[in-house]
């Protein structure tokens, strides 16, 4: 079932549109706009609004997605810090000495090397990722992508609510509406937003480190399986 899932790309679509709905009801809070509070109490809001509101939340998802993935790559670095240190020494990735031994040993023996470089780490995770996806089960990893891919999302939705909450306070000096009742203040609405923002980016580090633990683990038991 799992790989029917992951061949059908739901995981993804889940995460796009799922971190879309949250990013949009974050902002509309965050603006002061009554537009989500209208269309969960209204009772004769058409089928067409709720389309539109799924479309609008995809594409926010989408946009989300690749700006997120854009920063990770240039600034944050999360996975790129994670494959490339996870055979140093002292690295926080792999911190069991005993598995660290054997896939170092492990990557030495495939990469015909007797020191590793952060490149040659790099080179190694990507020749175990490429044949985890070619010859084994990929649906635990494609799970994790997806928490991945969506905290990642929204941190950066977080940082995008703060702004919301920063222009709509001193442009227009909006009340803040959550479910239909007046919210609390904007300082306070920023310092929610700067704590939301601070734990998915904790998450998305987390989850960054888990894939490679979990990439490695899965290769290490295929090649010895095929020993």
């Amino acid at each position: 079932m799992d790989k029917v899932i992951e061949k059908m790309g739901i995981y993804e679509m889940f995460t796009v549109l799922g971190a879309g709905i949250i990013s949009v009801i974050i902002w509309s809070f965050a603006s002061g706009s009554k537009y989500i509070n209208a269309l969960l109490y209204r009772n004769n809001e058409s089928d067409v609004n709720w389309v539109i509101f799924y479309i609008i939340c995809y594409i926010v998802g989408l946009i989300l997605q690749e700006v997120s993935s854009f920063l990770d790559d240039k600034a944050m670095k999360f996975r790129i810090n994670a494959r490339k240190c996870f055979l140093n020494d002292n690295n926080r990735v792999i911190k069991n000495d005993e598995e660290l031994i054997l896939y170092r040993k492990l990557a030495k023996q495939k990469l015909h090397k007797s020191i590793l470089s952060e490149k040659d780490n790099e080179l190694f995770y990507f020749r175990a990722k490429t044949y985890l996806e070619r010859h084994s089960d990929n649906s635990k990893i494609s799970r994790i992508n997806s928490i991945y891919g969506m905290s990642r999302s929204l941190a950066l939705s977080s940082l995008v609510a703060i702004l919301f909450t920063v222009v709509s306070y001193f442009l227009n000096d909006k009340t803040f509406y959550v479910f239909g009742t007046k919210s609390i203040c904007p300082v306070l609405m920023i310092i929610i937003e700067l704590f939301v923002f601070a734990l998915f980016c904790y998450r998305t580090k987390r989850y960054a480190k888990y894939k490679v633990r979990v990439i490695m683990r899965y290769y290490w038991d295929e090649m010895k399986c095929n020993k």
